[in-house]
């Protein structure tokens, strides 16, 4: 399991998970992050969707 990374910053959030990938690479590992920003005016749509996805809306 990958943990996701999360950076705040006053414009919004990026959301960022290293993904393994057997692709070569300049540092001869291999592997790749994907990346998600979210801005700061769209967070609050992000926010209740997942909270429905966890059953946690407010009635």
């Amino acid at each position: 399991m990958t943990n996701i990374k999360i950076e705040t910053a006053n414009d919004g959030v990026t959301l960022s998970q290293d993904s393994p990938s057997p692709e070569w690479s300049i540092t001869g590992k291999g592997g790749r992050t994907y990346m998600v920003f979210i801005a700061k005016d769209e967070a609050p749509a992000v926010i209740t969707a997942l909270q429905r996805a966890i059953g946690e809306e407010e009635a």
